[in-house]
């Protein structure tokens, strides 16, 4: 019986909460029924929250641990290995993209792409050359889709770099700041542990001291809050 590998991917760790990893499991495990493979699940491949865009997943994530494991005999040559769809291997440029697809392909492995049951091996695509149009097309759209959405989230960015003196880049800030319509507000309270942590730095305290200092029992509630979340070490470094 063949083995199969699933690799499962998505881009960020927002989608953890969603429905993509158990799709993504269901799909694998139902087509290894389906076709009577060994889905191995000891081994199983999973890039979650990182890019496909510039290749993260190959350099050091889990997708780069499977072609290290065809290199060193631990996948063997007749393995396939089952995707959702091809973007799930790669949103790189298509050039790049076909290159990794062929340097799997030609190491033995067989993709499926489980969302249009597409089989991919060396042997195939020399018989019936179409399957390659069909897959650069993929990668082709994949590719555009994500520097679409980069290229949007950079002049989103831009523009609000171009108002930031009448306009917050962002909400997100420290929580001894509360944002406001034009700009944000000091919470006193708050801010008081903060200043005290640039006063005792200033005198010459450290950051084992500083840490120790505000998560004594006798500081208050919001002082052991700051030495827990107020990341001492951070506020130290020059902005």
């Amino acid at each position: 019986m063949p083995i199969a590998y699933s690799y499962l991917r998505f881009s960020s760790a927002r989608q953890e909460q969603g429905d993509s990893l158990r799709r993504q499991e269901q799909l694998a495990e139902t087509y290894a029924q389906k076709h009577n493979l060994q889905l191995n699940t000891t081994l199983t491949y999973r890039d979650l929250g990182v890019s496909a865009f510039k290749g993260a997943h190959l350099e050091k994530g889990a997708l780069g641990s499977f072609v290290r494991a065809i290199d060193e005999g631990i996948v063997a040559s007749g393995s396939y290995l089952l995707v959702e769809n091809l973007d799930r291997l790669s949103r790189q440029e298509v050039d790049v993209a076909l290159e990794f697809f062929l340097s799997i392909t030609r190491k033995g492995i067989i993709i499926v792409t489980l969302d249009d049951d597409m089989v991919y091996s060396s042997e195939n695509i020399r018989a019936n050359w179409t399957k390659l149009i069909v897959a650069l097309a993929i990668m082709a759209g994949a590719h555009e889709q994500s520097l679409n959405k980069a290229r949007r989230i950079g002049e989103a960015w831009e523009n609000k770099r171009a108002n930031a003196a009448t306009k917050r880049l962002t909400k997100m800030c420290p929580d001894w700041l509360r944002p406001t319509e034009n700009g944000w507000e000091v919470i006193e309270e708050k801010a008081a542990g903060v200043r005290r942590v640039f006063e005792l730095y200033a005198e010459g305290y450290g950051k084992a001291s500083l840490a120790k200092i505000f998560s004594a029992p006798a500081t208050t509630s919001t002082s052991t809050s700051i030495a827990a979340r107020a990341r001492i070490s951070a506020a130290k470094k020059p902005r």
